[in-house]
């Protein structure tokens, strides 16, 4: 027993020295100095409505900090970090610059139908030339053709496809994504797609979430007046080809009234509330998963602004870089 109460003292003296604070004191990333970092919410909220939507918290001269296990440790102003005893003798593997920068929240696509296989490039042309929905159908398109190859697809083709729409969704901001099956109509083709979500979802950056959302046709600005939260998604599915959720928020924007503050609520906390999982993702807050988005702009709203080719400098899960200047990491 006196060698085993040695033991422990001598343990415990081992833990007290500077060498193990430091080893203590070691995180993950570090992006400090930004001109504006936005955690969208910063009191737990689980989603925003009405004129709450258009209120986004911002920190200016900011810096967010993540832990080893991938979770915020810190989202706060310079100045206020700088006067901590564990952030002055703090060290980090990826330590970021981000002067003249935004840090934003790592986008939540509310909707998205992302595992089929079958190119109907064909049937764009035929739209352009007159032809209706039915009258493409018809003619053996429309998503019976879909189906049709989704359903003769091995899961191995409707995996890599899959992983390369998540990669494009992921050069764009995507950190989440909520994923349907829907082209099978049959059980065995349903489960082989579900199967696929899962299998990708365990070695892709992009956490993935199946689910069901609908409300197709109800204009936004009205939902939002009305007091009810709104999420976007990007709808991206055969007929719609559309991974960059910035162009969704411009659409948002331009077509359904909403504010620039409006649209970035609704493609983070408020779409992953929609998708249960606003209690880890869709704001930058302690505690909560380090999924974000360096702007290369002194203002945020250049990612809505720029639509087409967003100032997308970095983009980070868990805190861990994946994609650099549209070039991924991982």
């Amino acid at each position: 027993n006196g060698n085993k109460v040695a033991a422990i003292f001598a343990i415990s003296k081992e833990f007290c020295t500077p060498r193990y604070r430091v080893i203590m004191s070691k995180f993950l990333t570090r992006v400090r100095n930004a001109a504006q970092l936005v955690q969208v919410c910063a009191q737990g909220e689980r989603s925003k409505a009405g004129k709450a939507m258009d209120d986004v918290c911002v920190i200016t001269d900011g810096t967010l900090v993540v832990g080893l296990d991938g979770n915020i440790v810190a989202a706060e102003k310079d100045e206020e970090l700088l006067k901590q005893a564990w952030y002055q003798q703090a060290s980090f593997i990826h330590d970021i610059d981000g002067s003249g920068m935004s840090i934003l929240p790592g986008f939540v696509d509310g909707h998205t139908h992302p595992v089929w296989s079958g190119d109907r490039v064909h049937e764009f042309a035929m739209k352009l030339a007159g032809a209706t929905y039915m009258e493409v159908h018809e003619a053996g398109g429309g998503i019976g053709f879909t189906v049709r190859h989704t359903v003769s697809s091995e899961q191995a083709e409707l995996e890599t496809l899959f992983k390369e729409r998540l990669d494009r969704m992921m050069r764009f901001g995507t950190t989440t994504a909520e994923c349907k099956s829907g082209y099978g109509l049959e059980a065995d083709t349903e489960m082989k797609m579900l199967r696929v979500i899962h299998a990708v979802d365990q070695r892709h950056p992009v956490h993935c979430v199946s689910n069901y959302l609908g409300a197709h046709s109800v204009p936004a600005r009205k939902l939002i007046d009305a007091g009810v939260p709104v999420a976007l998604g990007s709808d991206y599915n055969p007929n719609a080809h559309c991974l960059s959720l910035p162009h969704v928020m411009n659409l948002a924007c331009v077509l359904m009234r909403m504010t620039m503050n409006e649209a970035l609520v609704a493609a983070t906390i408020n779409a992953a509330g929609s998708i249960g999982c606003a209690d880890t993702r869709g704001s930058l807050e302690k505690g909560k998963r380090g999924d974000f988005v360096v702007v290369a702009a002194r203002k945020w709203e250049h990612v809505v602004y720029e639509q087409c080719d967003p100032p997308i400098h970095l983009v980070a899960v868990g805190g861990e870089p994946v994609c650099r200047d549209g070039r991924l990491l991982l």
